[in-house]
């Protein structure tokens, strides 16, 4: 599942990302949301799906404005580059299968 895959990209930049936080943080639903999907053997919505894109695309927003700061130290540069291009690509798999969705 697509979103299983983003969480656990998203958890190696963050080791203490939970399930219960990303439903919250990215997915904006309720804690329990990808267990009750499992359960049920059923996709997230697309209203979700929708809602992971902007928050995803927000986040890379965030790291490319700490990456255009001046007063940016070059230590953090690297990191920032990272993890806004992490955020993008992930962005894209959502939106790739967002339009699938829509083609079929």
């Amino acid at each position: 599942m697509l979103v299983d895959d983003i969480y656990q990209t998203i958890r190696e930049l963050e080791p203490t990302l939970s399930v219960s936080s990303f439903c919250t943080d990215y997915l904006d639903t309720s804690r329990s949301y990808l267990h009750n999907k499992k359960t049920t053997d059923r996709e997230v919505s697309t209203d979700v799906l929708l809602t992971l894109y902007g928050n995803l695309k927000q986040s890379a927003k965030t790291f490319h404005l700490l990456l255009d700061d001046n007063s940016t130290s070059q230590h953090w540069v690297a990191h920032f580059e990272r993890r806004a291009s992490v955020f993008e690509d992930l962005a894209s798999s959502v939106l790739s299968d967002l339009t699938s969705r829509t083609l079929h």
